[in-house]
């Protein structure tokens, strides 16, 4: 039930210079004037802590005016609201009990127009957990509390003002806070969001967890390994390979996937481990060594071919799913094409368009890429012409092409505006046609040209200028 408020109505109070605590609204006490008014403060005579209360005022509302709830004993406030905000304001209370007034303040001077009494009561607040829990556990908790804005269940350190995880109030009761991944004694706590206010609290034991792993002590590199395993399965956990000392991981698989479930080997051949790891803080409940041994491979392939030509390219791999065979410049660590191995051995790869050294690699890819395998091979110059039956053709005429090239498959003849982009054409016929084909001229009259073209990757080998007119 709410008390009766209290009025206390000051006229004209003496301008007695009252200290601030860090953070009070300015003033500048030089320029304040004597203003003769008067003022009032309306409000509850007693309410929770921290809650937030509607207080009725009176007075002259100059320009950063504002009302504050304090100690009666200090000048300064804990909370305050500009009276600027109109009547009643919204004024939060101290998170601590004990005796405390409501005033309005005049901002040019600091000077107490009105005040009132004000008694802040200890709220009710409760938090239970049935006690010990699971390390990395996220147990369901009852808590009873005010529920202010921010308010949060937090697990804490004993004799720590920190918290290790926390969960809002907001999301009901009851709701679940993660327990550390480190053992030992702690404490379960109902925190006000102002000043992190501790309103309940309760001892808890937390016990620690255990995994365990099974898996094939050696293993390929880039091979997947499987593993079985045994452990609380939180989310977020997961199976990883990383060097020994090395808080890392080279590669990791969830265990949301099961038991087994498999992890994909280093490409480096060395020493590792696999390790169960609780998400959080990476802590890790089970460890065993895992020694990876290298693996390779080899190609077969020209020595030479046309550029843009496809080669025939045999190999001998691990075979892993993303393996492929790419073709790259000697010293680009990417690619210029590519076919994975899983299309089988022999393989059809497309060279480039450009004649140079280049190599075949057979590149493992399980973690990353690694190359185990290359072969040089220099591509040679093509060379291709096209030819119109004449210089300007009448719009919509049939156009005779003749043709020379490497025909590769795909490849195309274009008729296109002149200047306009290689990839963009107007109409086209590929070169399975044969030579000569017999194409139509574009409708609209203009400079136009024809083009043989790569169909890999629309490399233009060759390109003559016509016309197009409009027909007699």
């Amino acid at each position: 039930m709410r008390a009766a408020p209290l009025v206390l109505i000051l006229a004209a109070l003496p301008q007695t210079a009252l200290a601030q605590e860090a953070g009070a609204p300015s003033s500048d006490a030089g320029q304040a004037q004597a203003i003769a008014a008067d003022a009032s403060v309306t409000g509850p005579s007693e309410a929770p802590a921290g809650a937030t209360v509607e207080v009725d005022w009176t007075g002259p509302d100059a320009d950063g005016d504002y009302i504050a709830v304090s100690r009666p004993d200090h000048a300064g406030y804990v909370n305050y609201t500009h009276t600027r905000a109109g009547t009643p304001v919204a004024l939060v209370l101290p998170p601590t009990p004990g005796d405390y007034e409501i005033r309005y303040v005049r901002s040019a001077d600091s000077e107490v127009l009105a005040r009132a009494p004000l008694a802040v009561l200890p709220v009710e607040a409760d938090v239970e957990i049935d006690s010990p829990v699971d390390a990395g556990d996220s147990p369901m908790i009852a808590w009873i509390g005010p529920d202010y804005e921010g308010d949060y269940i937090a697990i804490s350190e004993v004799g720590s003002d920190g918290y290790v995880n926390t969960t809002p109030t907001r999301e009901g009761s009851p709701l679940r806070v993660r327990m550390p991944a480190e053992p030992g004694d702690y404490e379960l706590r109902y925190l006000m969001a102002q000043d992190a206010t501790v309103v309940a609290r309760k001892a808890v034991e937390v016990l620690p967890v255990t995994a365990q792993l099974w898996a094939e002590p050696r293993v390929a590199a880039g091979s997947p390994v499987e593993v079985d395993w045994d452990g609380p399965d939180y989310r977020g956990d997961y199976v990883v390979i990383g060097r020994p000392g090395d808080g890392g991981f080279v590669s990791r698989t969830p265990t949301r996937a099961g038991a087994p479930l498999t992890v994909t080997a280093p490409l480096e051949e060395g020493d590792y481990e696999l390790r169960y790891v609780i998400d959080q803080d990476s802590t890790v409940l089970a460890a065993q060594p895992l020694r990876v041994d290298e693996v390779s491979a080899s190609l077969e392939a020209a020595e030479t071919a046309p550029a843009g030509a496809p080669v025939v390219v045999s190999w001998e791999g691990p075979a892993y799913e993303r393996d492929f065979v790419s073709v790259a410049r000697p010293e680009d660590p990417g690619y210029a094409g590519f076919r994975y191995v899983r299309d089988g051995s022999p393989l059809i790869l497309d060279m480039p368009p450009n004649p140079g050294p280049w190599e075949i690699r057979y590149v493992a890819a399980g973690v990353g890429e690694q190359v185990l395998a290359r072969r040089p091979i220099e591509l040679t110059a093509i060379e291709a012409s096209v030819t119109a039956g004449a210089e300007e053709v009448a719009a919509g005429a049939p156009l005779a092409v003749s043709w020379t090239g490497p025909d590769y498959r795909r490849d195309y003849i274009a008729i296109a505006e002149a200047g306009a982009p290689d990839a963009e054409s107007v109409s086209f016929a590929h070169t399975s046609q044969d030579s000569p084909l017999v194409m139509r001229a574009p409708e609209t009259v203009g400079d136009y040209e024809l083009r043989y073209q790569l169909g890999r990757d629309d490399t233009v080998l060759a390109r003559t200028p016509f016309t197009v007119v409009a027909p007699e």
